[in-house]
């Protein structure tokens, strides 16, 4: 995992899309807020699933709304398929073409999903339930 400075108010870069893919309504829902709030991104996509996710991804790479300059929250704990299925797919699939950064988001605090998720070239693994400074903190991309 890659090391990022905390973000400064005003003093951050700005992304094109926040893509959140997570099950549960009330973490969208503060991550949303706090995207309003800070304008970490313009645009702001939320999936319940996986393959909502992939769809979207797929359909809209050419039309530039996702590319390199997106930040990607990934929930591991997804009924179906899981945030791992999410990494596998998108190095996979979409790799090739842009690299957003990728964030996971879980409850889990165990060594074994950690080492795992870094083996997916992840840029940060947040524990839920997070504040909004750790969530900050772990977006902050200094310009």
């Amino acid at each position: 995992m890659k090391n990022i400075n905390p973000i400064s108010a005003g003093n951050h870069k700005k992304f094109n899309s926040l893509i959140i893919i997570d099950d549960e309504p009330d973490c969208c829902f503060l991550i949303k807020c706090f995207n309003e709030r800070w304008k970490i991104a313009t645009h702001f996509y939320e999936f319940n699933t996986v393959d909502e996710a992939l769809i979207f991804i797929e359909n809209n790479l050419e039309k530039k709304l996702i590319g390199k300059e997106n930040i990607f929250l990934v929930d591991l704990n997804l009924p179906v398929k899981n945030g791992y299925d999410f990494l596998d797919a998108f190095r996979d699939r979409f790799l090739m073409s842009f690299k957003p950064l990728i964030f996971v988001l879980t409850g889990s605090d165990r060594i074994q999903d950690k080492v795992r998720a870094s083996k997916h070239d992840i840029d940060g693994y947040l524990l839920k339930p997070f504040t909004e400074k750790k969530l900050m903190a772990m977006l902050s991309i200094t310009t």
